[in-house]
């Protein structure tokens, strides 16, 4: 499946937000998180979010790193690497909840799940497109159910990656290139054939 991150400084108009999420929905993508880094205040952000959550009711989308208290109407969280412990916690606390973490090891991974997040997210797999100043050791790939594959996949890393075997993808810059609707389409189409051939790296 394929997974949104949202970067809201390549959108940062609440209408032009929900256009380019509904875009990747519709194309492919599976689920989408709403990440913010002070873009848009709380409240815009919550608009964005039941805006998205109203056109496309049957995906999941993922609030990131926002306080449980403030947003009682959401089911779907993710959380940065250095908040593992509140993940862990709120978790235990709300298990019908889904959370999702970010991770950047093999051991955080196999910790977090132990834990009971629901989703993981590796990385960076390849040099972060977004984040050119990343200096963190990239890692390799995992196959884990329900662990996402992030960091500087595009098109054709991503193909690769879908080829060997790995089919849940994460991305930022993915989902806003110029051809990114055609990209998504493509990718999501090559990730359920190969599911089909229930085929497992291992």
């Amino acid at each position: 499946m394929l997974w949104m991150i949202t970067d809201f400084q390549r959108t940062p108009e609440i209408s032009s937000a929900c256009r380019s999420i509904s875009l990747a929905l519709r194309a492919g993508a599976e689920k989408v998180t709403i990440r913010n880094k002070g873009i848009f205040s709380l409240k815009e952000i919550l608009k964005i979010f039941e805006s998205v959550k109203l056109e496309h009711p049957e995906k999941e989308i993922f609030l990131h790193d926002i306080d449980r208290a403030l947003v009682p109407g959401c089911k779907c969280f993710h959380f940065p690497s250095n908040k593992s412990k509140d993940a862990f916690s709120l978790k235990k606390k709300e298990q019908d909840l889904k959370a999702a973490l970010s991770a950047h090891s093999v051991k955080e991974c196999e910790q977090a799940f132990a834990m009971g997040m629901d989703y993981l997210f590796l990385s960076p797999i390849f040099k972060p497109l977004s984040k050119p100043e990343d200096k963190r050791k990239l890692v390799e790939p995992l196959y884990l159910k329900n662990l996402y594959l992030l960091g500087g996949i595009d098109r054709m890393r991503g193909r690769l990656l879908i080829e060997k075997g790995f089919t849940n993808i994460a991305g930022i810059s993915l989902f806003y290139g110029n051809n990114a609707e055609k990209d998504i389409y493509e990718l999501s189409s090559l990730i359920k054939e190969k599911e089909n051939e229930s085929f497992d790296p291992n």
